[in-house]
């Protein structure tokens, strides 16, 4: 039997596999940079059913983050959505992104707006104690931590602090308006 050559069994130039490879791969990243926010879609794709799945993805996120961070979820309200939206279309999702670290960004995108509750301050104090975010990685904390808030409501200074093996010990300290 005669031995076939590789264009005989329908194979096409090896380079041109690669070529399409290429184009393909460029246009999946495209694709996934356009779905969190971090580029535009270009004309190859539909843009708006590119928007509508990147708002899906925007609400999984966000309802992520308030699974994570139920005190500052119920603090916002019916306006989390809408405030996860903002913050998320201008901070898109890091690539090794939690939702603990998600929510600890979006707290300290909220307190630069002079919009964290009270409720939502003690959360992040709490988080604080325990661990440290770094390039979007969250770090447990192994040794001595120390944490405070101005409270509104009531006005009070609150410190927190965290020995290890010993646990967290809270104080609260009233403020009097004079």
């Amino acid at each position: 039997m005669p031995k076939l050559e590789g264009a005989a069994l329908g194979e096409e130039n090896p380079s041109m596999h690669i070529d399409a490879r290429k184009k393909l791969a460029t246009a999946q990243l495209e694709l996934v940079l356009a779905l969190v926010g971090r580029e535009r879609a270009t004309a190859e794709f539909d843009s708006a059913r590119i928007q509508a799945a990147a708002n899906a993805l925007l609400l999984k996120r966000a309802r992520s983050v308030a699974h994570a961070w139920p005190q500052l979820a119920r603090s916002l309200g019916a306006a989390f959505d809408e405030r996860f939206a903002q913050y998320g279309q201008s901070h898109p999702i890091e690539q090794q992104g939690s939702p603990l670290a998600d929510g600890r960004s979006f707290v300290r995108w909220l307190r630069r707006a002079g919009a964290l509750a009270d409720e939502a301050l003690i959360e992040t104090i709490r988080f604080d104690l325990c661990y440290h975010v770094r390039s979007e990685k969250m770090i447990a904390r192994r040794s001595f931590s120390f944490g405070a808030g101005l409270l509104k409501r009531p006005l009070r200074f609150v410190v927190a602090f965290r020995l290890p093996l010993l646990g967290e010990r809270w104080l609260n300290i009233p403020l009097k308006i004079l």
